[in-house]
């Protein structure tokens, strides 16, 4: 047999098998999703109404004897107080709160030979997960509740069978898609007619 042919054959076999290890390993990916960030105390002061239990008096009403009628008349047998609460003046007064200074958020696609990281809170983007699909919306233009609507700049990860498939949409009806390689994990990518090229999620 001609020695060429016999490469041939051998480098479509490793094409093949290797083919099917990646397709069993994207089968078999799995996805992790982790919200974090880098929190800060902050401390200031604020100044406010001051406020206190103001009493009073006020008169109580019952039956009373009346010498000039030689009865019982309703009129006033004694008083009783009570209080008001009342601005008094203004107080200052210190307040704390924590708050995310860096949003450290993160997925992972794991294919079982390569993890893919995805730094969404690097790039301003809030994820959410099912098995098989990662939805990121923009904190920029989105309400940053890991699901895509029109007018948000999103970035969908979807699992298939043989590459993830990553669109940037923006609500539009025209995609453009691409291949490409991260960390030897085929990709499709795409993004759609209306998407923000500078909202992109990179995945690295």
């Amino acid at each position: 047999m001609n020695k060429k042919i016999i490469i041939g054959i051998a480098v479509a076999a490793a094409l093949i098998i290797s083919s099917l290890a990646l397709y069993a390993q994207l089968s078999a990916v799995s996805i992790s999703n982790v919200h974090s960030c880098i929190e800060e105390t902050v401390t200031w002061t604020e100044t406010e109404p001051a406020y206190e239990y103001v009493t009073f008096e006020k008169p109580t009403y019952g039956q009373v004897w009346s010498e000039e009628n030689q009865t019982y008349e309703q009129g006033i047998t004694g008083t009783e107080q009570y209080q008001v609460l009342q601005q008094r003046g203004e107080k200052t007064t210190q307040k704390t709160k924590t708050v995310c200074t860096q949003d450290t958020s993160y997925a992972t696609l794991n294919t079982g030979f390569k993890t893919v990281p995805i730094a969404a809170g690097k790039y301003g983007f809030f994820c959410s997960n099912t098995e098989k699909q990662i939805v990121c919306d923009n904190k920029k233009d989105g309400n940053s509740d890991g699901i895509c609507k029109p007018g948000e700049s999103c970035a969908v990860f979807d699992i298939q069978d043989s590459k993830i498939r990553l669109t940037y949409t923006n609500g539009g009806d025209r995609l453009l898609c691409y291949p490409r390689e991260v960390k030897g994990v085929p990709f499709e990518v795409c993004y759609d007619n209306l998407v923000d090229t500078t909202s992109f999620l990179e995945v690295r």
